[in-house]
């Protein structure tokens, strides 16, 4: 698997301990003894008039240059020079190089400081750093990089320039090249030389396609003068101009048995459902395993519960070796995961499918990408761009659950995650419902679209009695029923963290929010993993919720919890990039006792907004000594495109402004 710029841009500051350490090495100023590389020279009077804004660097010359053999090795040589226009700019005066030591070699890395004032500093081996990439859950793996940065040597005018050559020869010919970065670039090329018969595959994101140059049997992709990445709140994860090109040997060839080579989702699939088959271990002892947990199991449903249970119990454990030769994407043998007891996403759910085939039970293992805010590209059929995987498994007729995928070929199929341990059985982390994925089932296999449970089975619904004194006072009880990803947002504080003292510190968070200076009792929970749901239930108060006028008004907002206070994104003069809210889904009835010697002078009896990804509602009915408010509001998964970006800012606007809608009370 290959690297981007941008995920390498974090491994630098994973490392930054170390950064200081070699930076520190190499801050002394040697005698500038070697010439600069002519195509740093080239590029040193470029720009000097842009400005880097809040990025603090411009970059001003970008290239990648990949060189494939006729028995698939590649060479790589990246270049890049740029330019520090301010402070912030210091931090990206560093290079670097990923590789896997099973299958790749870093030739050389080279840097360069050109200062303002005429010295060059170079940057050698001794200055490097190589450190091991571990992932999350990681603790071990092949992946590792070489890091040198010379961001306690930069000025503010300097330029610095890198050169990385590396030799790869893993499986996946494929590379990803950003035309754009969080600073100005001037000038991004990317150039692929194949073998006479070979097929070069693009695919750009996130921009309009457009044709190469052809230099004798080479083709080369560039573009000049794009502006910055804006980080901008929700916006989708891979948000800048891209380009991911895929290599494949001639049709025939024996190298396809070595390397990757698909260029459809059908073929991606039908390849990982070879791979997955062929990890199943012992049949023995999967028969043993199977029999041994699911005696006492009458019912197919049963059954298919134990086991994907026994497969969320397997500890989370990520050792990624061998990775250029796909160790990053196959699965270790379900019964050697079974005798273990640990592994990672892929092997906890190809244990599970091995294990459900044993007992009967067909079950398929999905890959997925599990961030909301990456979502996946039909037009695109690349594995690179999923990060996790999870299971499908054929359920009868009669079972009731949310997350059901209705396969035209294949069924009916529960969409089930045995890594998350805290979402209950029969639903799906709301991060991946509606999500692309690539289901493993052979020739019926290939993209498919997960399900999106429906609201009613992710909704908090929450009940408050309360009562308004006549100093303006409040007293309050709140109940808050949860079900599916409503309970697991709820779920989280108590098993990933401190438990009660999480909650309380929450409710008095979110109460804090809407009453000045709350006081609360300790929340009682009842958390009902099996049945799917979360309750709550807290006593609350404020001394002074309600405004008193002269003991002859009081106002009061009924919105007493998680009141909407402003637009949740940042708003800027102008939306460059689609939006990803966030979901959710909760329902409010609120009794509230009025004040002896008061009646509802003046209210807001109702409003509602609704968008395409959201709606939302509220409505206050009088009764003689109380009144009921009802709110609702309902943000489902969606990509909001930029251009209706207006639209979402009102609907968020309007939320706001009718959550803040005032009661007014007079006295009789």
């Amino acid at each position: 698997m290959k690297i981007s710029r941008r995920q390498l841009r974090w491994l630098f500051i994973s490392v930054s301990v170390l950064f200081v350490l070699a930076g520190s090495e190499a801050s002394r100023i040697r005698p500038n003894t070697k010439k600069v590389p002519d195509w740093v020279l080239t590029h040193l009077d470029k720009g000097k008039d842009v400005d880097g804004g809040e990025a603090g660097y411009v970059i001003l010359y970008d290239s990648r240059e990949i060189e494939v053999d006729k028995n698939g090795k590649a060479t790589v040589v990246t270049r890049q020079i740029l330019r520090v226009t301010g402070l912030e700019g210091r931090g990206e005066a560093r290079s670097g190089a990923y590789y896997t030591t099973d299958t790749d070699k870093v030739v050389s890395l080279k840097s360069w400081l050109l200062q303002k004032n005429g010295k060059v500093i170079e940057y050698d081996k001794n200055d490097t750093v190589d450190s091991i990439r571990l992932s999350s859950g990681s603790i071990a793996s092949s992946g590792r990089f070489k890091i040198i940065n010379a961001e306690l040597d930069a000025r503010i005018g300097d330029v610095f320039a890198w050169e990385t050559v590396t030799q790869e020869a893993g499986i996946l010919l494929a590379w990803r090249w950003f035309f754009e970065s969080t600073g100005p670039n001037l000038f991004s090329t990317i150039r692929v030389h194949v073998p006479e018969g070979w097929k070069v595959n693009p695919y750009f994101l996130n921009m309009d396609a457009f044709e190469p140059r052809r230099e004798g049997d080479a083709l080369r992709w560039s573009t000049r003068n794009q502006d910055a990445i804006l980080e901008e709140d929700w916006a989708p994860a891979l948000s800048g101009k891209f380009l991911e090109i895929n290599v494949h040997p001639p049709e025939g060839s024996p190298l396809e048995d070595r390397l990757i080579s698909v260029s459809s989702w059908k073929e991606l699939a039908a390849y990982y459902t070879r791979e997955y088959d062929k990890l199943a271990g012992s049949p023995e002892e999967l028969d043993e395993f199977v029999a041994q947990h699911t005696s006492g199991q009458s019912s197919r449903i049963d059954r298919i519960r134990r086991l994907a249970a026994l497969a969320q119990e397997v500890n989370y454990v990520n050792i990624s070796l061998n990775l250029g030769r796909g160790g990053g994407w196959f699965p270790r043998s379900a019964s050697v995961v079974c005798e273990s007891n640990y592994g990672d996403c892929k092997d906890k759910s190809n244990m599970l499918c091995h294990l459900l085939k044993a007992a009967g039970i067909k079950a398929y293992p999905v890959i997925v990408n599990a961030y909301l805010r990456s979502p996946v590209e039909e037009s695109w059929p690349s594995g690179s761009q999923f990060n996790h995987c999870i299971s499908a498994i054929e359920m009868p007729d009669g079972f009731e659950g949310g997350a059901i995928l209705d396969h035209p070929d294949l069924g009916r199929l529960l969409i089930f995650d045995p890594t998350d341990e805290i979402t209950s059985f029969g639903d799906l982390s709301s991060r991946m419902q509606g999500s692309g994925a690539l289901l493993l089932a052979g020739e019926q296999g290939g993209y498919v679209e997960l399900p999106i449970v429906a609201p009613e089975l992710g909704v908090c619904k929450r009940d408050i009695e309360a009562e308004i004194l006549p100093n303006g006072g409040l007293v309050a009880k709140m109940k808050e029923s949860s079900v599916g990803q409503s309970a697991r947002k709820f779920r989280v504080l108590t098993r990933y963290t401190e438990g009660q003292s999480e909650i309380s510190q929450s409710v008095k968070t979110r109460l804090s929010r809407s009453l000045p200076a709350p006081k609360m009792s300790p929340p009682q929970i009842v958390d009902d993993l099996d049945g799917n749901s979360f309750t709550m239930e807290v006593d609350f108060g404020a001394a002074q919720y309600g405004k008193t006028m002269g003991g002859a008004l009081i106002l009061f907002k009924p919105a007493l919890v998680d009141r909407q206070s402003g637009v949740p994104f940042e708003v800027e003069e102008e939306r460059i990039y689609d939006l990803i809210p966030e979901p959710m889904h909760f329902e409010e009835t609120v009794k509230i006792y009025l004040p002896n010697g008061y009646r509802v002078a003046e209210y807001v009896d109702q409003e509602s907004f609704v968008e395409e990804f959201g709606e939302y509602s509220n409505s206050i009915t009088l009764e003689k000594d109380y009144l009921l408010y009802h709110r609702s509001l309902r943000i489902g998964r969606a990509r909001v495109p930029v251009e209706h970006f207006e639209d979402a800012k009102a609907f968020y606007e309007s939320v706001t402004k009718a959550d803040q809608a005032t009661v007014v009370l007079e006295k009789i």
